[in-house]
């Protein structure tokens, strides 16, 4: 691995922190490449609200942080599944969901749909779900990892609860880029001050959802990712600008073909 990336002209990284160990243990030349927002996702979400007066929490993927999921049903178990007068759905995106249950639970699994179709479905929900593990044998993967969901639940401009821990890459990205609300510790009583927020207070709300369509015109923006992308096919001998960093109005004016 070490070889490959030292003989790399370019080097394209999804995390921060990726990037950086690439740079410094490599001497790479890197930039960043998420996937972006396809704008077709924006114009196809509906004006709606949670149906069944149910406060609705989304997900979507592959379950690869198991602990962290299972703890959000034991905070929901711990509250019976309602917050004040509203009794709690879990609404689930993915080709795969298994749990166990103790009390009565409301699960609502739609299976694998089109991305477009998981946005529309998120955006019908009250906040969103994003958790990464916290064992200590997944350390490397919670601080390099940068998960592609995060462009789906950002696309859905509804709050999300991040479930990480403290130094991982969605943590920094998080506090780094003012989106609430942060859950860093194994801990049903935050867990459920999270919840509780994101759910019922309407200024926290509107700072997410406004945050959220920021980044989607930006750091997740189809012309920023152009940009960089050209960038790294850009062959060797070329001269050529540093490593797009940052989005800068420049880059939706004349974004690189």
């Amino acid at each position: 691995f070490a070889a490959a990336i030292r003989r790399s002209h370019r080097v394209a990284a999804m995390s921060d922190a990726m990037r950086d160990c690439l740079e410094q243990r490599y001497g790479a030349s890197c930039t960043l490449l998420h996937q972006p927002v396809d704008p077709a996702w924006l114009q196809s979400i509906p004006e709606q609200v949670s149906d069944d007066m149910a406060l609705v929490i989304g997900f979507a993927g592959s379950v690869t942080s198991k602990a962290e999921m299972a703890l959000l049903l034991q905070t929901l178990d711990r509250l019976a599944w309602r917050i004040e007068d509203r009794q709690v759905k879990l609404r689930v995106y993915g080709l795969k969901f298994t749990c166990q249950a103790s009390t009565p639970q409301w699960i609502e699994f739609r299976g694998y749909l089109p991305t477009k179709d998981v946005v529309s479905g998120f955006a019908g929900c009250d906040l969103l779900f994003l958790p990464q593990p916290f064992a200590s044998a997944l350390e490397s993967f919670s601080r390099y990892s940068f998960p592609t969901k995060l462009t789906t639940y950002l696309a859905a401009g509804t709050p999300i609860l991040l479930l990480a821990p403290p130094e991982s890459s969605l943590a920094t990205y998080f506090r780094a880029n003012d989106l609430p609300f942060v859950c860093d510790a194994l801990d049903t009583s935050m867990l459920e001050q999270g919840i509780r927020e994101l759910a019922g207070n309407p200024e926290l709300r509107a700072k997410a959802k406004r945050r959220s369509r920021e980044l989607c015109e930006t750091d997740f923006s189809e012309a920023l990712c152009r940009r960089r992308l050209a960038w790294l096919l850009q062959p060797p001998g070329v001269a050529a600008d540093p490593a797009p960093s940052s989005f800068a109005p420049a880059d939706i004016r004349n974004p690189s073909p």
